[in-house]
């Protein structure tokens, strides 16, 4: 099993159910790439349908703005998948858009499933990598939260000590834990946004 492969089959996976399954948790990053792309910034004023009765809890008001209570970050690295369509006059009210949230939502995670595979096969088992990717993908709220709509906060697995500059050379066994989400400081900050965007993943590492 290679990484691409891994992100290709974990992909599939998480677009067989062939619809979004968010929250109003996610309208913040569902909508930011139409503000990203058509208005160069990153509030909804143009979006009066998400505050006509009043600003609900996933949004917050900013210098006159309405802005995301959330990070950003999920609906900017959405911003390729969705770009033709909202370039090319797509209408925030479309039904399309229920779909790209969640082709965006499942690349994001697949790459996140990818990213870690990659890591854990540079520091343990092929077998223990292959084991940890897997659980990671299917058995927590990756997939049945992270892969289904852009969420940008919430619970999931954590990870610790993961790619230090300082930890010693291996081989390690490696064993995956349940916590609070935000444990990937470790990675470069390209794949810690990735794999929090995909669900915060975690493991530990052992020496045997």
């Amino acid at each position: 099993m290679t990484s691409g492969r891994l992100f290709l089959v974990t992909l599939f996976v998480y677009l067989a159910n062939g619809k979004t399954i968010g929250a109003v948790d996610t309208l913040p990053a569902k909508y930011l790439p139409f503000s990203l792309l058509r208005e160069a910034n990153f509030d909804f004023d143009e979006f009066p349908f998400l505050y006509l009765n009043g600003i609900p809890g996933y949004l917050t008001l900013s210098r006159n703005h309405y802005v995301s209570f959330f990070t950003p970050f999920a609906g900017v690295v959405a911003l390729p998948i969705y770009a033709v369509s909202v370039l090319g006059g797509v209408s925030p009210s479309s039904r399309l858009v229920g779909d790209l949230e969640k082709v965006s939502a499942s690349v994001i995670t697949a790459l996140s499933v990818a990213i870690l595979f990659s890591t854990l096969r540079r520091l343990a088992d092929k077998n223990d990598a292959l084991l940890i990717s897997t659980v990671y993908a299917f058995g927590s709220s990756t997939f049945s939260m992270s892969a289904q709509a852009l969420f940008s906060e919430r619970q999931s697995i954590g990870v610790d000590y993961l790619c230090k500059e300082d930890l010693p050379p291996g081989p390690y066994h490696a064993g995956v834990y349940f916590v609070r989400a935000g444990g990937p400081a470790d990675f470069s900050p390209l794949a810690a946004g990735l794999i929090h965007a995909g669900g915060g993943v975690g493991f530990h590492l052992l020496r045997p």
